[in-house]
């Protein structure tokens, strides 16, 4: 593996950064939590209203596009962890199927414990369907992350240029 230099440490922090927002958005009450997401669904409803033309939504459906959106919160939030810890152990010079087999061992021993640490915090606790969408999540991101990863390199090989690891 190559020693860390400026770019692999910028690459490193930005996943302690993310996995501290992650951190910090389970360490929310249920309550603030809850109000977080229905302020994104009510933009979300509002936008849907500007393109459907649809003018009346029911507290019901209303509560149900907030579950609808909390749960894939987990999966954005998975997908963007998973390559962003992939592509840190890609810059540090890691192959592709160790650096995914480790993104994904990573990735999903966060999310185990983010579930625990929200047994800690008011009107949270374990959910295993939440974990379920975290590991979904996961899957996808490094399924993007490879996809675009063949992609460019099939790009960049079709150009003359090979700059492969």
């Amino acid at each position: 593996m190559k020693s860390l230099n400026k770019v692999n440490v910028i690459l490193w922090l930005t996943n302690i950064l993310w996995m501290l927002f992650i951190f910090y958005l389970s360490s929310q009450p249920a309550r603030v939590s809850n109000n977080l997401s229905k302020k994104i669904t009510i933009l979300f409803v509002n936008f849907t209203k500007q393109v459907q033309e649809i003018n009346f939504i029911s507290q019901k459906h209303f509560s149900e596009i907030n579950d609808i959106i909390r749960q894939y919160a987990h999966v954005v939030v998975y997908i963007v962890l998973a390559i962003f810890v992939v592509n840190a152990l890609r810059g540090s010079g890691m192959n592709v199927l160790m650096s995914c087999l480790l993104a994904f061992l990573i990735s999903v021993i966060f999310a185990c414990s983010d579930e625990i640490h929200q047994m800690f915090v008011p009107g949270r606790g374990v959910q295993l369907q939440d974990l379920i969408m975290d590991c979904i999540g996961v899957l996808l991101g490094l399924a993007i992350y490879t996809i675009c990863t063949l992609f460019f390199k099939k790009v960049i090989k079709s150009k003359g240029k090979d700059v492969t690891r």
